[in-house]
């Protein structure tokens, strides 16, 4: 028996389905593209990079101007051309910005993101160069609330410099008194800070982790970096060439941050540094290393808490050597230099920042372009305390000229620095004659003393309409600090 003809019906229902079928699966494979299409249109717009751009100066207080911004599978989320400005009071003295990014790209694990589970695989900052001011800094730590008026046992427990075998020095002539050096036990090994005490202000406590199984690691790339620091409009020093791969979360793992130089007064000082990481959640260790400063061999080693305030520790030592200090001025040298810094503070909070430093030097050399001075004893300490620095005497004791100084810096008070020298009346003479090639209108003033055959000079750090400077004298010129160093004889 013949079968039955289909209905038309029935053969028109077909092909309809097949062209919506169709059109479903062209539908699901083109509104990824389209949406992800859609959504860089969106973050193409000024609304938007004006919204991301308000953002970040909520999160970091500076005002901030962002180029573009892009998502792609391959690539995950961009932000190009991301500017943070000076504060309005520095502009008009430097005119670049805090930090200029070329790009900064945050590349998620994608398998768990489609989970809901956010996870960084790698944060790449490409070409960040920074112009940090001195001032504001200042500014940022004198706005916090004062610290302790005690630094925390940690670090008053130790004094960074090792003691001295035999290093009581005679006193020099004119009975002025030697400070004596301070005793030195030894540090005790470096781990993460203590909390600060109640009159600081502590960050909140972080929420507790979670248990679980460890993640992945996730990596912060830094490439190329560069930043200059200024003072006054003038810059001090920089930092280039500098980058790494550290790891920031997730599993253990080793990571290092290497640096191609580092200037201070346009002096090279560092070349081609590299330091070791060693990451166990939530703890970034910078492994004893050996780095060569200036001709001066440094042990250094630091950690830092990846936690809610930042907690970090460092602990920089020069042992006992002989130094040639002709990177910072051709020709001089110590036959004996000692001294080390230690520092710890939570890094989000300038109030709980402390931090002591010490030196001490016996015959040291200084040439300074027609002579080479030389000084029988040399020494200094330094402390630090939330947004103030102070540095209450720095003795360098020669038989032809000596300096003695105290100072300190505080954000909202300024630099008070004032450096006495004593030398002969031929040297003076010199001074004055430099000064005059540096181009200052009066000479120095030096006032005369009790002793024969000495003059002396007091050298004040003051502020003035254009900038900061050395005073050379009540009432004598007021020379920046490239100025003042070729009257020092030391010109760069």
């Amino acid at each position: 028996m013949p079968a039955e003809p289909e209905p038309d019906s029935a053969r028109v229902r077909a092909p309809r389905r097949k062209r919506w079928f169709r059109r479903l699966l062209l539908g699901l494979l083109c509104a990824p593209p389209l949406l992800l299409g859609l959504g860089n249109v969106v973050l193409a717009t000024p609304w938007m990079k004006h919204r991301v751009a308000a953002a970040i100066q909520r999160r970091c207080g500076l005002e901030a101007e962002v180029g573009s911004m892009t998502v792609t599978p391959w690539g995950g989320a961009e932000i190009g051309e991301l500017r943070l400005l000076q504060p309005e009071p520095l502009r008009a003295v430097l005119d670049r910005p805090v930090l200029d990014v070329r790009s900064i790209r945050v590349v998620p694990r994608w398998r768990p993101l489609f989970r809901g589970d956010l996870q960084i695989e790698e944060i790449r900052v490409e070409h960040p160069q920074g112009a940090v001011a001195v001032e504001m800094l200042a500014s940022l730590a004198g706005s916090m609330k004062g610290p302790p008026a005690t630094p925390p046992a940690v670090i008053a427990a130790a004094d960074p410099v090792a003691p001295v075998a035999g290093s009581a020095a005679p006193a020099p002539a004119g009975g002025e008194p030697v400070v004596p050096a301070p005793a030195s036990p030894q540090p005790p090994a470096i781990g993460l800070p203590k909390a600060p005490e109640e009159s600081v202000p502590a960050p909140p406590p972080a929420p507790a982790a979670v248990p679980g199984v460890p993640r992945d690691t996730s990596w912060l790339v830094i490439e190329e970096g560069d930043v200059d620091f200024y003072l006054g409009g003038r810059k001090a020093g920089s930092l280039s060439g500098f980058g790494g791969r550290i790891p920031v979360k997730g599993r253990p793992a080793t990571g290092s941050i290497t640096l191609g130089a580092a200037g201070l007064f346009g002096r090279e000082i560092v070349s081609g540094a590299k330091l070791s990481l060693d990451w166990a959640d939530p703890t970034l260790r910078v492994l004893p290393a050996e780095l060569v400063v200036a001709g001066v061999k440094l042990q250094v080693q630091a950690l830092a808490g990846l936690m809610h305030g930042i907690p970090v520790e460092m602990e920089i030592r020069a042992p006992e050597q002989a130094a040639d200090l002709g990177a910072l001025m051709p020709g001089s040298r110590a036959e004996f230099l000692n001294g080390g810094i230690r520092a710890q503070g939570f890094l989000a909070v300038p109030a709980t920042w402390q931090g002591f430093a010490a030196f001490e030097s016996r015959h040291l050399a200084l040439a300074t372009g027609a002579q080479t001075l030389l000084f029988g004893e040399a020494s200094g300490h330094l402390l630090v305390q939330g947004g103030s620095v102070s540095c209450p005497e720095l003795r360098v004791i020669g038989e032809s000229v000596s300096f003695l100084g105290n100072g300190s810096f505080h954000g909202g008070e300024g630099i008070t620095l004032v450096l006495r020298a004593v030398m002969p009346p031929e040297l003076a003479e010199s001074w004055r004659r430099r000064a005059g090639q540096a181009g200052a209108t009066v000479p120095p003033v030096f006032s005369g003393m009790e002793a024969a055959g000495r003059v002396y000079i007091d050298l004040r750090w003051v502020s003035y309409s254009g900038g900061q400077g050395i005073e050379f004298g009540s009432g004598g010129p007021v020379m920046p600090i490239e100025q003042a160093l070729v009257v020092f004889g030391a010109g760069v």
